[in-house]
């Protein structure tokens, strides 16, 4: 809340009284728009208005939520909570908050209400908002693959080439929204140039793939599968990881009974077996146990995401593509993910840049 929601309206009233700038620009995320589970909808580039939510019936007032937040803090604090009690309980506030509005998680929840702050205050500074989908490793500058650090799909690739997971939620025909943190930058970079004689009418701008090149889950499957059998991490006593062909589970009702069936019944009887002969496979069940909540937080946080169905509109990102194709100044700033072919990039670029950066 103090970054993605009021940081954003503290830097805006500072840019107020800068008499000389030309653009405001805003990084946002695609995935405002909360869950769609509908196929046929495509997701506009459109504001939020102040107090939209996702649900008809309900009305969002973000200085309620401010104050409904320093209320709950005041409340653990005075009960002498450990900080990071007070953060474990934060989180699963926000998600609250966040799911009575129709928002997924807190992330895109405070990112929304950030962005109904800069459209209601912004006055007479010009506002960009770039909101890309999911962003992973580069495609060219500075230099193919590089990353920093696990997001979204990463943590579900690196996960399975160390051999933590060996399934997953999600349907084989879900389309996956990635984009290059390259192109992201290259689009602002673009839209700074393209809009900093003039105010843009159309201020908003999804940088991401899914209308033009879509990728799918069972491509992501694919291609981790061969990359690591071809070139196997290596586990702490320097062997190769085997990693069998990846799992897609398309229904959560039956991944809940996977995971009943592949850990929580085992580990039961893990559990059983070490109190009759004295811990003898603790060490079985605490790997087992470290895989299974592993699995379990990793669907929790990226649900939203993999059985999301809509596309989104890139309409403004397409016009602006074409005003700034012959402009000197963005000449060689690639930001069309047509350009992208998913199988080159997965293999020869994104996977070998998460080994060689993220997982280092």
């Amino acid at each position: 809340m103090d970054v993605n929601t009021m940081g954003v309206l503290h830097v805006l009233n500072f840019a107020k009284h800068c008499p000389k700038i030309k653009i405001f620009m805003q990084i946002s995320t695609a995935y405002v728009c909360g869950e769609i589970k509908d196929e046929k909808i495509i997701v506009q580039e459109k504001p939020f208005e102040m107090g939209q939510t996702l649900k008809e019936s309900s009305k969002l007032d973000i200085t309620e939520e401010m104050n409904l937040l320093k209320n709950k803090i005041d409340e653990l604090r005075s009960k002498n909570a450990t900080e990071n009690t007070i953060k474990n309980a934060l989180k699963d506030y926000g998600i609250e908050r966040a799911n009575l509005y129709g928002w997924p998680n807190t992330y895109v929840f405070t990112k929304a209400m950030g962005e109904m702050q800069l459209v209601h205050h912004k006055d007479n500074v010009p506002l960009i908002i770039i909101r890309p989908t999911m962003v992973t490793s580069t495609l060219n500058d500075p230099f193919p693959g590089w990353i920093e650090g696990l997001r979204t799909l990463d943590n579900i690739i690196c996960s399975y080439g160390q051999g933590k997971i060996t399934s997953f939620l999600g349907h084989p025909k879900t389309i996956l929204d990635i984009i290059p943190a390259d192109m992201v930058i290259n689009c602002m970079m673009a839209a700074i140039v393209a809009c900093s004689n003039q105010t843009p009418k159309n201020f908003i701008y999804h940088i991401s793939s899914s209308l033009r090149n879509p990728f799918r889950i069972a491509d992501v499957r694919d291609y981790c599968y061969h990359y690591f059998i071809k070139s196997a991490l290596k586990n702490k006593n320097g062997k190769p990881i085997i990693v069998p062909k990846p799992t897609l589970i398309s229904s959560r009702v039956v991944f809940d009974i996977y995971m009943r069936i592949r850990y929580v019944f085992p580990l039961k009887v893990l559990n059983v077996v070490n109190k009759a002969f004295f811990q003898c496979s603790q060490d079985v069940y605490d790997d087992s146990y470290k895989k299974f909540k592993r699995l379990t937080r990793l669907v929790e946080v990226y649900k939203p995401y993999l059985f999301f169905k809509g596309v989104f509109d890139d309409s403004n990102t397409q016009n602006l593509r074409r005003a700034t194709s012959n402009n000197i100044e963005v000449v060689g700033l690639n930001f069309d993910p047509n350009s992208i072919n998913w199988k080159d990039y997965m293999m020869n670029t994104h996977i070998p840049g998460l080994v060689k950066y993220a997982l280092k």
